[in-house]
C-alpha cells in the first residue's frame, strides 16, 4: 500500500498528461490508424513525385529548379538514406511536363496534379474519422468540389513553405561561412539552427492540414499546440525510422525492389506517427481547449452523435 501511495505522489504531477496520451493512444487504436496508415502510405508513393515537382517547380521560380532538386534530394538522403533518396531522384527526372505542344503540356500537368490531390483527398477523409465527422450525405456535388479544392490549396501551400524554408535554410548557411571564418564557433549551433527551420517548416504543415483539410471548426491556438507536439514526435520518430532502417537491413530482404520497399516503410511509419499526433491533437482540443464541432456541410459520425467521452473533463479543465 506505502509503494502504490509513494508511486502516486511522485506521478502525481504528471498523471495528467499521461491521462492525455493514454487518451490519444486508445482513440488512436480504436480509429485503426496502422491500417489507415498503411492506405496513406499507398497513396504517397504515387502522389510523391508529382507533389515533388509542384513543389519544386514553386520554389524554382526563386532559386531555380536545378538548385531546389539538389537540395531536396539532399535533405531527403537524411530521412531515407542515400540509395533510397537516388531512387526518387530518378522518379523525379521521370516525371517532367512535356513541352512537346499545349495539349500534351496541358494532360502532363493535369497529370500531375491529380496525382498531388490524391493524397490530399485520401489524408481529408482519414482526419474527418480521427475528428469524429463526415461529410453531410443530403449535401451535393458542388461540396464534394468545394473540398477538393480545399486539398488543391494545400499542394499550393506545401510549395510555398518549400521555397521559405529553403530560403530561410540558404540564408542560414550563408551566415554559418561567414561567421567561420570570423569567429570558431560550434558546429551544433548551426545544426541546431537548420534542425529549427524544419521544426517550423513541419509545424507550419501540420498546422494547415489540421485547420484545412478537417470538415471541423477548431481554434487556431489548439491547432498550433497540436501542429507542435506532432513536429517533435515527427523528428523524433524520423531518427528512430532512419536508425532502423540504417541498421536493419531490410532493403536487401527484397531484392530489386528493397529500395521502394525502404521508402514505403519510411512513409508508412511516418505516416502513423502523423496520424497519432492527429489523435492528440483532437484529444488535447476536446479536453483542454476550446473543443471541436463539424463545420459547415459536415456532421458528427452516427458513433459519436449520441455522446462525448471527453466534453465532461474538458469542461471540468475550462472550470479550473
Amino acid at each position: 500500500m506505502k509503494i502504490k501511495e509513494r508511486a502516486l505522489e511522485v506521478l502525481g504531477p504528471i498523471m495528467p498528461f499521461l491521462s492525455f496520451v493514454g487518451q490519444a493512444y486508445r482513440e488512436w487504436s480504436d480509429d485503426k490508424a496502422l491500417r489507415l496508415a498503411a492506405a496513406l502510405a499507398f497513396y504517397s508513393v504515387f502522389s510523391m513525385a508529382p507533389l515533388l515537382v509542384i513543389g519544386i517547380a514553386m520554389a524554382g521560380l526563386a532559386f531555380g529548379e536545378a538548385a531546389v532538386q539538389g537540395q531536396v534530394v539532399g535533405e531527403l538522403e537524411e530521412f531515407v538514406g542515400l540509395e533510397a533518396a537516388k531512387f526518387i531522384e530518378e522518379m523525379l527526372r521521370g516525371v517532367r511536363i512535356n513541352e512537346t505542344g499545349l495539349g500534351a503540356t496541358l494532360v502532363s500537368l493535369g497529370t500531375m496534379l491529380f496525382g498531388a490531390l490524391a493524397i490530399f483527398a485520401a489524408l481529408q477523409d482519414t482526419l474527418n474519422m480521427i475528428w469524429r465527422v463526415q461529410a453531410d450525405p443530403d449535401k451535393g456535388i458542388l461540396y464534394v468540389i468545394k473540398r477538393r479544392l480545399l486539398a488543391f490549396s494545400m499542394v499550393l501551400f506545401f510549395g510555398l513553405l518549400l521555397m521559405g524554408s529553403l530560403l530561410v535554410g540558404s540564408v542560414i548557411a550563408v551566415v554559418e561561412t561567414y561567421f567561420a571564418y570570423l569567429v570558431m564557433s560550434p558546429v551544433w549551433i548551426w545544426r541546431l539552427g537548420d534542425s529549427l527551420v524544419w521544426l517550423i517548416f513541419f509545424t507550419a504543415v501540420f498546422g494547415a492540414m489540421y485547420k484545412i483539410l478537417p470538415d471541423v471548426t477548431m481554434a487556431w491556438r489548439d491547432v498550433w499546440v497540436g501542429a507542435a507536439m506532432t513536429s517533435i514526435l515527427f523528428g523524433l520518430g524520423k531518427f528512430a525510422i532512419s536508425t532502423y532502417l540504417g541498421r536493419s537491413g531490410v532493403g536487401s530482404l527484397f531484392g530489386a525492389a528493397g529500395t521502394l520497399a525502404v521508402i514505403l516503410m519510411w512513409i508508412y511509419y511516418s505516416w502513423v506517427i502523423v496520424l497519432f499526433g492527429a489523435e492528440l491533437t483532437q484529444v488535447w482540443a476536446r479536453r483542454v481547449g476550446s473543443g471541436i464541432a463539424p463545420g459547415p456541410g459536415a456532421v458528427v459520425r452516427p458513433k459519436y452523435a449520441r455522446e462525448d467521452p471527453h466534453e465532461e473533463m474538458r469542461g471540468a479543465a475550462s472550470r479550473e
